[in-house]
């Protein structure tokens, strides 16, 4: 609704607000649920940097040092890792999109890295930084792997955003965009 005296909503999109909300059904309201799903993004977020460079090095030892050094600047990088933050789960997003760009073979894959950009967006939109980079990446490689990507991350960018802004009947726009 309209910002008062007593609300203003954050300026962040909802994604990690509705999975929260949804863990929360079956946990119980509170801060739980949140931390929950920062500290499982967190996991997620290592499994797949362990993944990534452990293929790109063909190297588990790799993989688990850069696991390790990420985990190390936890206290340094500001503790946020399981708070009740949007950030752990905007970075499993997008590091979920960015394993597929470089590793998807199909245009599932691409169109799948396209829609996950879109969430990360959809969570913090500081995702739509590294769209640019995503894309040049594809045509350099093969331009048509650009096609899936793109339709994805438009699809799903523009559709839920769409559908954000009826089901908020128009104050979605308002918070993230004015």
């Amino acid at each position: 609704g309209p910002p008062s005296i007593d609300f203003v909503a954050y300026l962040y999109p909802p994604v990690y607000y509705y999975v929260s909300a949804a863990v929360a059904l079956a946990t119980g309201v509170g801060f739980f649920p949140l931390r929950l799903v920062s500290f499982g993004a967190s996991l997620g977020v290592f499994a797949i940097m362990f993944s990534m460079v452990s293929r790109e090095t063909n190297d588990r030892a790799a993989g688990i040092l850069a696991v390790g050094l990420f985990a190390a600047t936890f206290r340094a990088g500001g503790a946020w890792l399981d708070t009740a933050r949007v950030d752990s789960l905007f970075l499993l997003l997008l590091f979920s999109a960015v394993y597929l760009v470089r590793f998807g073979d199909s245009r599932r894959s691409l169109a799948a890295a396209g829609a996950l950009l879109a969430l990360s967006a959809l969570t913090k939109q500081t995702a739509l930084v590294i769209a640019p980079a995503l894309v040049l990446y594809l045509l350099i490689i093969n331009w048509r792997k650009s096609l899936p990507f793109v339709g994805g991350l438009i699809a799903t960018l523009a559709g839920l955003t769409a559908a954000l802004e009826v089901l908020h009947r128009g104050w979605y726009s308002f918070y993230v965009f004015e």
